[in-house]
Parts: structure tokens; C-alpha cells; sequence
């Protein structure tokens, strides 16, 4: 036989996981299907990542949702340092078009 739980200790159970998982954590299976977060916001060293790995249909898509086109990786390395790399000389026109810093410094120089 289970013991019995006090309303005071489902309550601060329920509470618990509302803090821990938001909302959705008490919403039935109907609810929680017709809500649906926001896409997040491209990070951003997205843009050069995908240029990095010569994604050109990733590296448009990041552009038309407007990612930071000066956006560095760790290393400083933003998309204009990786089209330079890649010899894509139409790509860094169209990241210069879109305002990238041709000053920009990585760790590298």
C-alpha cells in the first residue's frame, strides 16, 4: 500500500517542477503540443562556423535571418577571415555588403 501524500507535498512537488522545467512540466499532452518556443537566435560565431565548413545554403540562411555577420569563434575567426581563407571572393563580397569589418583581428594577427 502507498502512504499518503499531504496536498502541502504535491503542491511543493508541483512548484518544484514548474521552477526546475517551466510550465510545460504540468501541461497536459494537448497543451504542451500547441506550444511551441520561439527558434533561437543564431549565436554569433554561427556565420563563421558555416563558413568555416563552406556551408554556402547555412551561411545564406544565417544571413537572411540577420546573424551577426562580425561574429567571432573563440579564436577571433569570424566568417570574412574564412571566406578570405576559402578564396571566396564572391561570399566576402556579400559579407562586406552586409557590413563585416575587414579590420577585424583574430589570435592570429
Amino acid at each position: 500500500m502507498r502512504p499518503q501524500r499531504s496536498l502541502g507535498s504535491v503542491m511543493t512537488c508541483a512548484v518544484g517542477m514548474v521552477l526546475l522545467f517551466g510550465r510545460t512540466a504540468l501541461a497536459t499532452p494537448s497543451e504542451s503540443a500547441t506550444t511551441t518556443a520561439p527558434a533561437p537566435a543564431p549565436s554569433p560565431a554561427t556565420l563563421a562556423s558555416a563558413e568555416e565548413a563552406s556551408d554556402l545554403a547555412r551561411v545564406q540562411a544565417l544571413l537572411k535571418q540577420r546573424a551577426d555577420v562580425n561574429g567571432a569563434q573563440a579564436d577571433g575567426m569570424t566568417a570574412l577571415h574564412w571566406a578570405a581563407w576559402h578564396d571566396d571572393v564572391a561570399l566576402a563580397r556579400i559579407l562586406l555588403r552586409a557590413k563585416a569589418d575587414p579590420g577585424r583581428t583574430n589570435l592570429y594577427g
